[in-house]
């Protein structure tokens, strides 16, 4: 970072750290990928792999009133989104309810209805898209409503295709899709393409204190033209739930996403 600022000035950002290809590996073992803001308003967007400028990145960190998370098994839905009831409804003195639609996994239900009820947090459980557009209507006048639903593989589209055609027609619901940022790039790309049915507005990292490779997670935004609205760094509720910020990843400086920084 010392040498890049001293080459390209003091508004160098890290942009990508990645395994040297083949051609370079002779330079070393790592290509680190430097930037600076873009001054052109009309640069080409990158190709996979490829950095994107830090000024061209979106963020949204503001949750509407009813929010939707929806990802691959794993991704650490259910924690999210305990994290963001603590952030924005509980520490502010809001109302809130819960409502999952995750009727797949055994115990996945349970696991919500009780850390919602550690937290004093109102509790349904969806068996359908019809039963989950009732639930949202009965709880409209709260300040936040957050909603859970199935993590899904590949295999399991299809039979939540009527959940995806609920959700992607709902004007005012917030939907967020949530990916593990410890995923490599075309497993990355593969869920957004994945997750389309479901219409997502913005996009949520989790896991960054399993990765330095930020710039795969800007260049995703940048390719689906989703911004980010928050990235998590492990499961303590809610110190672990960070907002995101055009400075958030550059400040890192390629270390892993250590608790304690860009908070």
């Amino acid at each position: 970072m010392v040498l890049a600022r001293a080459e390209m000035g003091d508004e160098a950002l890290l942009m990508n750290v990645r395994p040297a290809s083949p051609d370079n590996r002779h330079l070393g073992a790592y290509e680190v990928v430097f930037g600076v803001p873009n001054q052109a308003s009309d640069s080409p967007r990158p190709r996979q792999g490829e950095a994107y400028p830090t000024e061209d990145l979106k963020v949204s960190p503001t949750p509407g009133k009813t929010v939707a998370l929806i990802g691959p098994p794993g991704a650490g839905k259910t924690t999210v989104l305990i994290q963001l009831a603590a952030r924005f409804g509980i520490a502010q003195g809001k109302t809130l309810h819960v409502l999952s639609a995750d009727v797949f996994r055994i115990g996945a239900a349970d696991q919500l209805r009780k850390l919602s009820s550690l937290l004093g947090l109102g509790f349904d459980l969806a068996e359908s898209p019809r039963e989950l557009a009732q639930l949202v209507q009965k709880h409209q006048a709260k300040d936040l409503v957050l909603i859970d639903t199935p993590g899904l593989a590949g295999a399991d589209m299809e039979a939540c295709s009527e959940l995806a055609d609920w959700i992607a027609a709902q004007p005012d619901l917030d939907t967020h899709l949530v990916l593990p940022a410890s995923m490599n790039a075309p497993d990355l790309d593969r869920c957004a393409h994945r997750f389309q049915s479901f219409r997502p507005r913005k996009l949520i990292f989790t896991k960054l204190d399993e990765t330095s490779s930020f710039g795969l997670l800007t260049n995703l935004s940048a390719r689906t033209g989703l911004p980010i609205s928050f990235l998590t760094r492990g499961q303590r509720i809610p110190d672990d739930l960070v907002i995101a910020s055009k400075d958030v990843l550059a400040e890192t400086d390629g270390r892993p996403f250590a608790r304690g920084a860009a908070a």
